[in-house]
């Protein structure tokens, strides 16, 4: 099985919607995603094309 993010992500909505304020300051944590996999762990997390915007923590999940 593929890794999966947890609700409110589906496979027939594969998007998160976050909201936050303005002018966070640079490395303000502005959501966090967790993942499982039924088969193995979870070898990490990326943005996939990267963003020039935000960060992801590979390990857990900080965005």
């Amino acid at each position: 099985m593929a890794p999966e993010f947890l609700k409110p992500w589906t496979r027939e909505n594969p998007r998160y919607l976050i909201e936050m304020q303005e002018e966070q300051p640079t490395g303000a944590v502005v959501g966090a995603f967790t993942a499982v996999d039924a088969d193995s762990n979870i070898a990490g997390y990326a943005i996939i094309p990267p963003s020039p915007y935000f960060n992801i923590d590979n390990i857990t999940g900080s965005l």
